[in-house]
């Protein structure tokens, strides 16, 4: 059997026999977080390049500030570049020492930590026949036993073996019997040589070895053979898994020689037989990533791979799992894995923020187990040179390795492989175990080498992606290199950069695009996210797709994994063109690097490919991955950096100098404009203005002034006035006057000619309406400064915005801009900067009774409502609404508009419409509709649903009359009748008035103010048309001759007051009664009279005034019927005219009598009150002269008079009995003729012709010669 493997010490220990020179000791760095430094802000001018830190959210560390001559001045044009650099923010990890493995977080399964290597117990011994059969048994001791004789026959210095021959039937050595139930994946391992010179002869051709297994049912099955007569197996170490059918409880092995030449040569040895029974020998590490609960932190953002340095003897094996460690499951893909690196370069970070590591050891014994160092991660490697340095990538020349260093006897070089990473790389850290090396690094193939002294620390340049270093022989002595330490410093680059110099959210620079990740470092796939997972399918085939940089790659790595699955190849396609195919052995997990020549493969094919995507300057193609295989593919871990720089050539009308001049100017400690870079992830931009020009020739003052300004600022029918001072240098002039109004969604300038001229529009333009007559005003304030206004307004096409600015800037002769005043709008909170959406903000309609209460559900038909619509902005308070022709609102009655407008006086639009003349439901709707742009929103329509009521109540019967008189009674009962065909009112009640005690101003008689309420028993069933409404009450208290009064109030459901129930104003009172009891009316014989005394004759058109005095206990008030006749006697027409009391005026009933003047008047003269007992009818009238000329017969006036109770007198006077005579005559002495020319004769007069002359003389009628009082034609 083979002793145990010393490692790499025993090379040390040679060395030392032959160099006794002094030896470099490793100073590693220790494990920790490498960040930036803390960094100020950068004031420079131009030609000055600077590092600036972008982190998203929070301001920079060390923004660019360029300085500039004047705090008022304008920058005319500048130029900047910029360039990707890497913002380091590594945290490595090293598991070194029996701290590390017996971490109270990790966990120990049959493992150990002893001298600061961990370990595990190695599974049962096997059979080294270092001591006889050992328990096997033999077919033939004469061809199978034991060999101890000649080292050539056994594995090891020392030991033995067992030697098979044969002769023409097989001979064997079978095992003991070992119970395997109940196992699974169990090895088999064994040590086989064939004979040769000197020990013993090679077997030949048939003359084969195979090993053998017993089934459950006792059959020998082969499970291996060695072919004999073919290529020497030296040392050859046999290892398999068991097949399921040789595990059983009775399970043997045999080893068999089929055939051969009898005793005296064809030899087999073998040795080291194991079927190893491995115990679960692992360790779990404590908890690792970037979690904050981690036991150990590495840095957010893609894993660097993890390394283990171990010591890995003959026939061990080291398997590692990762484990979720927030769920404890493990990772799919990443399960019972082989060898040393760990790749967590594969895992999909952003999904896995807390890591464990299972290691599984296994080996033949205790003494051949896998034995760790240590672990290190976060872009820290440790390479002991434990296996061979070569199969990872190192080059020896002249050097060789041995035992675990490599060492140089003359001239030896070492170098290492390129070292790169699947994140930004911005440094790196070198130390080493070496001596007689001198030690030399370089960052790229083209670059010289340098010569460094180790440890040393490396800063790669911003394009700079890799490094290799190099260790060289430097002295005739012997060298060696024992160990090397390597420490990535890795970081970020900023996601997207850009400037937003004014905060608007519009770039002045920058293209983000979520399809291409970090600038100077691809690492998004196309969909925009750094991983993507696609199923393999039907097919075995699962893809993604990435825009790599079509020029300027400087590398290509992409990781990929298979969920519940495994892969067996992947390809790089890149527009249909195969560029490079691999073949993978059913690997669940596997890191893609590019060597030299599938690199410069890449490079070739895109560069014939072409561009076809641009960002930031750079052209991008599209590359697709495909990976054959089953389960789930995870595509991660994008790597594909290349250089950057853009280069920004800005003069004054550029976005970037007009917002750099619009941009707050710091004063200390110099003047300056901080470039607020900013990205969607951290990272650093080095940025320099190679070259700037300024002028002072005009200066804006602040503040400025924003008249009508809402805020937000709206489409508003109001104009803004904008206005800011300028002062311009005596030399020069304004030529225009610039207006800007930006937001995100539109861009409108305005130049102004100060000189007279129409005015420019760029961009929106057609979005922002400068004022027909008062656009532009320029205001003297000295002889240097002016306040200039624009009057503009904003139309409703722009639609809403977070962010508005309005910026005015002149522009003077030599077409220096000058820097802008500027008024913002900002929708900070959550509110907005600009709004466009149309509202009804209210509604208010009202009838002749007035506003209509919301809670209204009944409306009165046929009555006019005027509809007080405020229109508005959605979420902005004032007058602001639309201008003419923006928008049309609309008033809809049911499904039919009734009118329309598209202009508003103010924000109001004042519109009328009609209830008709119908029932049930009716709705009214208003909508707002724009016409030029904004959105209809839910507050852009209003409606409102009324039940219709065509009939507005009414009383229609009082038991009591408007002025009536009732004997007092301790129940005093007043009905009314109401009417009202939908539904009868229930809020009404009557205003009532007691002169005993109400009648505050004594004046005997109710004022308005004197009317107190009280309740009416109200129907019980109001969907009658008509109902009984009634007052109960006492008025017994009330003594004779005092008065009681009221009238009804109260309105139906529709809102429809009471009609004719009376008011509280004098007189129109509904009812009213005196307290009395009821008496007759009388009239004397000489009742009547006429003014002036009796008249025998009347005449027509003659004015006559006639008097009749009467007397009524109740007052004139309950007089029903008071008739005068004045030619009673005349049946067919006795010129009669009656008096009411209501209306204190008299009707004629008569063609004939023309009644002038009627009233109904106290004794003394004054107007009778309707209690007044003792009255006097006064009359004017005439008679027509259609009266009837009965000549000499006469006519005899009578009167009437009847009472509410019906009581009746009648009257007649003979004695003024009259008669009727139109007639008229000119009395002849009375004639008389006056001449103004010509002679008066005795018969005549002589005129000469056309003369004029006057005749005159008197009129009168003929019976009474009574002179008319009217004028009439003779």
């Amino acid at each position: 059997m083979a002793d145990s493997y010393k490692g790499r010490s025993v090379a040390f220990l040679v060395l030392l026999l032959f160099v006794m020179g002094p030896y470099m000791a490793l100073v590693p760095p220790a494990p920790g977080l490498l960040l930036d430094e803390m960094q100020k802000p950068n004031f420079v001018t131009e030609g000055t390049p600077v590092t600036v830190d972008v982190r998203p959210g929070q301001g920079s560390q060390s923004p660019f500030m360029l300085d500039v001559p004047s705090s008022t001045g304008a920058i005319t044009s500048l130029d900047l570049a910029v360039q990707s650099a890497t913002m380091a923010n590594s945290q490595t990890l090293l598991w070194e020492g029996d701290a590390s493995w017996n971490h109270v977080d990790a966990t120990h399964n049959n493992t150990f930590a002893q001298s600061g290597v961990l370990s595990g117990d190695g599974s049962a011994p096997g059979y080294d026949f270092n001591n006889g059969l050992q328990g096997w048994t033999v077919s033939s001791s004469t061809y199978v036993g034991p060999y101890t004789s000649n080292a050539c026959g056994y594995n090891g210095s020392s030991g033995g073996s067992i030697k098979t021959q044969a002769s023409t039937t097989p001979e064997y050595a079978t095992s003991p019997t070992t119970n395997l139930a109940g196992r699974s994946t169990i090895p088999f391992h064994a040590w086989v040589h064939e004979g040769r010179s000197g020990c013993g002869e090679t077997p030949d051709s048939s003359e084969n070895l195979q090993f053998l297994y017993k089934t459950a049912t006792g059959q020998w099955t082969v499970f291996h053979t060695f072919q004999g007569g073919g290529t020497q197996t030296s040392n050859f170490q046999y290892a398999t898994t068991l097949p399921a059918a040789a595990l059983h409880s009775t399970s043997q092995f045999r080893i068999q020689q089929t055939t051969g030449s009898g005793t005296c040569c064809d030899y087999w040895f073998i040795d080291d037989v194991k079927v190893v029974l491995p115990p679960v020998t692992s360790w779990t590490s404590p908890t690792f990533g970037y979690n904050t609960s981690n036991s150990f932190s590495l840095a957010e953002g893609p894993y660097a791979p993890m390394h283990i340095n171990a010591n890995l003897p003959m026939g061990s094996t080291l398997h590692w799992t990762l484990i979720d460690a927030q769920t404890g499951d493990n990772i799919s893909g990443f399960e019972s894995i082989e060898g040393t690196t760990v790749h967590l370069d594969a895992v999909d970070w952003e999904h896995y923020g807390s890591l464990r590591l299972r290691l599984m050891f296994e080996g033949l014994d205790s003494n051949s187990m896998p034995s760790v160092e240590s672990i290190s991660a976060g872009g820290l490697a440790k390479d002991s040179f434990s296996t061979d340095p070569t199969l990872r990538g190192w080059s020896l020349n002249n050097s060789t390795y041995l035992a675990g260093a490599i060492s140089s006897i003359a001239n030896g070089t070492v170098h290492s492989p390129w070292y790169t990473s699947n994140s930004p790389l911005a440094g790196y850290q070198i130390a080493a175990v070496l001596q007689d090396f001198d030690s030399f690094v370089r960052h790229a193939e083209s670059e010289p080498w340098t010569p460094i002294s180790l440890p040393y620390s490396g800063i790669l340049s911003p394009n700079e992606h890799a490094f290799q270093f190099m260790f060289m022989h430097n002295t005739s002595q012997p060298a060696l290199l024992d160990e090397v330490q390597v420490t990535m410093s890795t970081g970020q680059r900023v996601h997207s950069p850009m400037l937003d110099l004014d905060g608007d959210d519009l770039l002045e620079w920058g293209d983000p695009d979520v399809r291409i990740g970090s600038w100077g470092f691809q690492d998004h796939f196309s969909t925009g996210e750094k991983s993507h997972k696609a199923s393999f399918g039907f097919s075995g085939l699962a893809e993604a797709s990435a825009w790599i940089p079509a020029t300027n790659l400087e590398q290509f790595g992409v990781s990929m994994t298979s969920e519940n699955g495994n892969m067996t190849g992947m390809s790089l396609r890149i527009g249909g063109s195969t560029v490079l195919t691999k073949t993978l052995d059913n690997v669940t997990v596997y890191r893609l690097e590019l060597n030299a020549s599938e690199q410069s493969l890449l490079k070739t094919t895109l560069g014939s490919q072409g561009a076809l995507l641009n960002n930031m300057g750079q052209g991008f193609a599209l590359v697709e991955m495909e990976v054959y295989g089953n389960g789930i593919a995870t595509f991660s871990n994008l790597a594909a950096p290349y250089a950057t720089l853009a280069t920004i050539s800005a003069n004054q009308q550029s976005p970037l100098v007009m917002a750099a001049n619009s941009a707050y100017r710091t004063p200390v400690p110099s003047l300056s404009i901080e470039f607020p870079f900013s990205g969607l992830s951290n990272g650093k931009l080095i940025v320099e203005a190679t070259d700037m020009e300024f002028s002072d020739e005009v200066a804006v003052y602040y503040p400025v002034s924003m008249e009508n300004a809402s805020n937000p600022l709206t489409p508003s029918q109001r104009w803004l006035s904008f206005t800011a001072p300028f002062d311009v240098d005596a030399a020069r002039s304004i030529s225009l006057v610039r207006l800007d109004v930006q937001g995100q969604n539109n861009h409108a300038t305005w130049l102004q000619p100060t000189g007279g001229g129409a005015a420019l529009g760029q961009g929106d333009s057609s979005l922002v309406e400068l004022h027909p007559t008062e656009s532009l005003s320029i205001a003297t304030v000295s002889a240097t400064v002016s306040d200039i206004t624009v009057k503009f307004r904003v139309e409703q096409g722009w639609d809403d915005e977070d962010l508005l600015t309005a910026k005015m800037r002149v522009v003077l002769d030599n077409d220096v801009i000058s820097r802008p005043g500027q008024y913002m709008w900002s929708g900070v909170g959550g509110g907005q900067a600009f709004e466009n959406d149309l509202v009804i903000k209210s509604v208010e309609i009202s009838d002749d009774n007035g506003l209509i209460d919301p809670s209204t559900e009944y409306l009165a038909a046929g009555g006019g409502l005027n509809f007080s619509i405020d229109v508005g902005y959605e979420g902005v308070e004032g007058i602001d609404a639309f201008a003419d022709g923006d928008a049309e609102v609309q008033l809809w009655q049911g499904s039919t508009m009734v009118a329309n407008t598209t202009s508003l006086d103010v924000d109001t639009w004042n519109v009328s419409d009609v209830a008709p003349y119908s029932f049930g439901d009716l709705t009214w709707t208003v909508r707002v509709l724009p016409l030029n742009g904004g959105d209809i929103v839910a507050g852009s329509e209003y409606t409102r649903t009324f039940k219709i009521d065509p009939t507005a109540p009414a009383v229609i019967a009082s038991s009591v009359e408007w002025y009536d008189h009732r004997l007092a009674s301790t129940s005093q009962t007043v009905q009314f009748q109401i009417l009202d065909p939908v539904l009868l009112p229930s809020d009404v009640q009557v205003m009532l008035w007691r002169e005993w005690l109400d009648d505050v101003d004594l004046n005997g008689w109710p004022s308005a103010d004197e009317y107190k309420p009280r309740s009416l028993i109200i129907p019980t069933d109001l969907s009658l048309s008509t109902g009984l409404y009634t007052l109960l009450f006492d008025d017994s208290m009330g003594s004779q001759g005092q008065k009681v009064a009221g009238y009804l109030v109260g309105s139906d459901a529709s809102g429809q007051p009471l009609e004719d129930a009376g008011t509280g104003e004098d007189g129109e009172h509904l009812f009213m009664y005196q307290i009395g009891p009821d008496g007759p009316p009388t009239l004397s014989a000489t009742a009547m009279s006429w003014n002036g005394g009796a008249k025998p004759w009347l005449h027509p058109s003659q004015a006559y005034t006639m008097r009749v005095d009467m007397t009524e206990p109740n007052g004139a008030s309950d007089l029903t019927t008071v008739e005068i006749q004045l030619a009673s006697n005349i049946l067919t027409s006795p010129l009669s005219f009656t008096w009411d009391f209501r209306t204190d005026s008299c009707v004629s009933n008569s063609v004939h009598l023309i009644i002038h003047d009627c009233n109904m008047l106290a004794l003394d003269g004054t107007t009778a009150g309707p209690y007044e007992k003792e009255t006097r009818l006064v009359t004017e009238l005439e008679l027509a002269w259609t009266t009837p000329d009965l000549g000499e017969t006469f006519r005899e006036p009578s009167v009437k008079i009847i009472d509410r109770a019906g009581q009746e007198v009648l009257q007649t006077f003979p004695a003024l009995r009259w008669r009727f005579s139109p007639a008229l005559m000119i009395p002849q002495e009375s004639v008389s003729l006056v001449l103004t020319q010509g002679t008066v004769l005795e018969d005549g007069a002589r005129l000469p012709p056309t003369s004029p002359f006057e005749l005159t003389g008197g009129l009168m009628f003929e019976t009474t010669e009574t002179i008319p009082n009217f004028n009439c034609s003779v």
